[in-house]
C-alpha cells in the first residue's frame, strides 16, 4: 500500500466463506491504506523531532497527510502501491484464493478510493 505496510490480520481464522474473506480482506486493505500502525507513528514522531530544515518540513507534510487521511477517510498517499500477499491456506478450504484476493483488491480499490494503477500482472499482463 503506501510503502511496505504489514497488516497483521488473521482473516482466515474466523472467515467461513470466500465472500467472508473478500469482505474482511478488503476492509483490511482499506485500513492499511488509511492508517499506520502505532509503532510506525511513534518512529515517525521521533524522526520528526530530530529533523531540521527541509527534512522537518517533509516530516510535517507527512503528518498533515496522515491527519487528512484520518479525517477524510482517504488513503495516506495517492500512490497506494501494489498489494503483495503471503497466505497460508487452511486445510479443507476449497475456494480459489487467487480469485478471492483479486476480488478483495478490486473491492478495496473501488470502496477505499485506492488508485487502480495496476490492473494486471506488470510483466506478463495476465
Amino acid at each position: 500500500m503506501c510503502g511496505m505496510i504489514s497488516y497483521p490480520h488473521r482473516i482466515m481464522s474466523h472467515a467461513r466463506t470466500a465472500e467472508d474473506i473478500v469482505r474482511e480482506l478488503s476492509m483490511a486493505l482499506v485500513t492499511a491504506s488509511r492508517a499506520l500502525p502505532d509503532d510506525a507513528i511513534t518512529a515517525l514522531r521521533s524522526a520528526r523531532e530530530r529533523s531540521r530544515g527541509p527534512a522537518r518540513r517533509v516530516m510535517d507534510a507527512i503528518f498533515r497527510n496522515l491527519d487528512m487521511a484520518s479525517q477524510k477517510g482517504l488513503p495516506m498517499c495517492q500512490d497506494t502501491g501494489m498489494g503483495w500477499f503471503w497466505v497460508k491456506k487452511p486445510p479443507g478450504f476449497a475456494a480459489d484464493l487467487r480469485s478471492v484476493i483479486h476480488r478483495a483488491m478490486e473491492r478495496a480499490t473501488r470502496e477505499g478510493y485506492l488508485r487502480s494503477s495496476v490492473v494486471s500482472h506488470p510483466l506478463d499482463r495476465e
